[in-house]
């Protein structure tokens, strides 16, 4: 959603402000856009690496749990 709002500012600009030196401004605005973009999926990627992490580590506590509960039935 980040990225579509971005875009939009982002052509309305280019059609407003930047037409002064036309083919260069709009190139460098292309390259920032797509530099932003990629920022953005690296950091959605680094965050879904993390979550996954965290819940990996919960399902095994939660496995290792479940385990001890089963022997300590099975002793009583």
């Amino acid at each position: 959603m980040f990225s579509l709002i971005l875009g939009i500012i982002a052509c309305s600009l280019i059609d407003k402000k930047l037409i002064q030196n036309g083919v260069k401004i709009y190139g460098i605005a292309i390259a920032v856009l797509i530099l932003v973009f990629i920022v953005i999926v690296i950091i959605k990627t680094y965050i879904y690496f993390n979550r996954k992490d965290k819940y990996a580590d919960q399902t095994r506590k939660l496995i290792i749990e479940l385990k001890r509960i089963k022997l300590l039935n099975r002793i009583m």
